[in-house]
């Protein structure tokens, strides 16, 4: 056993993980070049033909991975109206972190976070994240498959080497951020970043660049486990019951591109043969048959334009002929391209669609791209799932604030994180739908299932549906007419600044008369004057009555 309080011992026990993964190493070169569209049967002087497919695929792939609505949740059901506003907080507060991972990369100069945890998925069957909590900070960080080397006992991660070569000023950087002043550094280095536990069952971490320690042999007492998260995608399920004792590193753990490899190259061998032999037919052997010593075609002019040759009367220069193109290899292209679908993407998912698409083709077509994509998406939800409860476990423990976030007091006594996302293929949520009502036509989605289904980044649909009543209640008449109302006395406080008094008092009147009809009363109308002039009585009809005399005791004359 290793003594890994010295930096030899270190180095040997993470050479020797890395010799126990050698037959996987040797995959990720050959998937990587096929990925990288690689041309391996290039010849000087022939043509050859590499497909687009695994790229295309991968590209494809990832666009559908990537575009899907993650949303960090807490199960909520059969929550307490306070439990429910604590779990939302510490929701945000784990959103915010990620959202904050994605910048963070991008300063970096790197694709972007989940970008990167995706595409090594894709391209190696593997993910290795990790993970770190802080007392002013907690980050995540993806680590490539090929610099990874782990060992599980019992199904729990025991040890895991990480390897990688740097340039002498990364080294010399790296050296100094960990305290190593007077370190220096010519040429490429390797760094060695070992974890593993104690005897008392503490993590424990070790760092050596070159051959000495940057970081000797350390405990994480505040660690419950090994802060890195790995783990294979896909695959076959053997882990060396069968074959040789490191034969199943092969396919356990697939990338996207596994299943169609060996059709791959041969496909790509067929492109090639049928090139070269378009080629030959277009540009034949000749046969020349001439008496003088200078030979009339030479292979710089047969094929230039405008060429003159000359030749003597008995002189003939025929082409030789070339077997016609076997039909039979239009039919062996086609099962080859009907199999590159079954082992990834139906050509219908890139929009390449030559006719109407039925509903029931549609939903054969989802099925089969889901089919490919579900490991993938199962290992995305997973690895966010397992790092928000890492986080969450470690700040739970030791009470830490980072980024000022203090933890809820009415949190639940138990409860996970469960990311939710999901893949969305074009047409299949309509055809899903679509058939849900065929089979019962009262058939409905709640708002709150709808919402948290098609809209998953929307993190409290609650308020959401709040502020769409408002909107709808804004709409309403009298809402309208309620803004009207103020919009009349702000017009008339206006002009009245301005000295308009006249035009203030029309827009106050106005402004009276419309909430009077808000607050359901009539509109009081202005008394018509009744005025008394040289005997004459003008009564409400303008009109004038002439005053007639009256006897004592009030009859009229």
């Amino acid at each position: 056993m290793a003594d890994l309080s010295k930096p030899s011992g270190v180095l040997e026990r993470c050479r020797a993980l890395r010799g126990k993964w050698g037959t996987r190493e040797k995959k990720f070169t050959e998937w990587y070049a096929q990925l990288t569209l690689h041309n391996n049967l290039e010849q000087e002087g022939m043509e050859s033909v590499i497909s687009n497919d695994p790229r295309t695929g991968y590209n494809l792939a990832k666009h559908l991975l990537i575009g899907s609505n993650i949303a960090h949740r807490i199960p909520s059901e059969n929550l307490e109206a306070n439990e429910q506003a604590a779990v939302g907080e510490l929701e945000r507060y784990m959103t915010e972190r990620w959202t904050e991972q994605e910048i963070n990369y991008r300063h970096m100069g790197r694709q972007s976070w989940l970008g990167q945890l995706v595409g090594l998925m894709l391209a190696f069957g593997w993910y290795n994240v990790f993970a770190m909590v802080e007392k002013d900070r907690i980050w995540a960080e993806v680590w490539h498959p090929a610099q990874c080397y782990p060992n599980y006992d019992d199904g729990v991660l025991v040890e895991h080497a990480r390897i990688y070569r740097m340039s002498s000023a990364a080294a010399n950087f790296t050296a100094k951020a960990m305290g190593k002043v007077d370190a220096r550094f010519n040429g490429t280095t390797t760094l060695y970043n070992f974890w593993g536990f104690d005897a008392d069952n503490v993590p424990v971490n070790s760092v050596v660049l070159g051959s000495d320690f940057i970081k000797k042999p350390t405990k994480e007492e505040h660690l419950h486990r090994l802060p890195i998260f790995s783990s294979p995608i896909g695959g076959l399920p053997d882990m060396g019951s069968i074959g040789s004792a490191s034969e199943y590193q092969k396919h356990w753990g697939e990338p996207l591109l596994a299943t169609n490899e060996d059709i791959q190259n041969n496909y790509n061998k067929m492109l090639t043969y049928l090139q070269q032999l378009i080629r030959d037919t277009a540009n034949p052997r000749w046969f020349e048959q001439s008496s003088g010593a200078t030979p009339i075609l030479t292979p710089e002019t047969v094929f230039k334009r405008g060429g003159i040759f000359y030749g003597g009367p008995n002189d003939a220069i025929t082409p030789l002929g070339t077997p016609p193109i076997p039909v039979e290899i239009q039919q062996m292209m086609f099962n080859y391209q009907n199999m590159q679908q079954r082992g990834m993407f139906p050509y219908a998912v890139y929009g390449n669609i030559q006719q109407q698409i039925s509903s029931l083709a549609m939903a054969n077509i989802a099925s089969a791209s889901l089919q490919v994509l579900m490991p993938y998406m199962d290992g995305i939800r997973g690895v966010l799932s397992d790092v928000d409860n890492f986080w969450d476990t470690i700040l739970k423990e030791t009470g830490w604030t980072p980024h000022d976030f203090k933890r809820p007091t009415d949190l639940p006594d138990k409860y996970r994180f469960d990311v939710q996302a999901q893949i969305e293929i074009p047409g299949h949520l309509v055809h899903r739908a679509t058939v849900a009502k065929m089979l019962s036509p009262d058939f409905e989605v709640d708002n709150t299932t709808t919402a948290e289904r098609l809209f998953p980044e929307i993190k409290d649909p609650a308020k959401m549906f709040a502020r769409t009543r408002r909107d709808k209640a804004m709409s309403h008449p009298l809402a309208i007419q309620a803004d009207q109302v103020i919009a009349y006395k702000e017009q008339a406080k206006e002009l009245r600044e301005a000295g308009q008094i006249d035009h203030a008092e029309v827009y106050e009147a106005l402004a009276t008369r419309m909430m009077s009809e808000l607050s359901g009363a009539p509109p009081q109308q202005p008394q018509a004057p009744t005025r008394r002039e040289a005997g004459n009585i003008t009564g409400p009809d303008n009109a004038e009555l002439t005053e007639r005399p009256t006897q004592q005791g009030g009859e009229p004359v």
